[in-house]
């Protein structure tokens, strides 16, 4: 992963929640620009999250 999209991620700090039927799923979506790129593009981060059952 690029080191600007790691930091933006951390400073975004709040992430939603999905729940899924066997997951649950945390995820943050913003939009991003590479350089070479036109213009900026929607994207989604996510991972999975663990309880205490594992």
């Amino acid at each position: 992963m690029y080191d600007d999209i790691k930091a933006l991620i951390e400073s975004i700090g709040e992430f939603n929640s999905y729940i899924g039927k066997e997951n649950i799923w945390e995820f943050v979506d913003f939009i991003d620009k590479r350089k070479s790129w036109d213009k900026g593009r929607y994207a989604i981060y996510l991972k999975s999250f663990v309880n205490d059952r594992g």
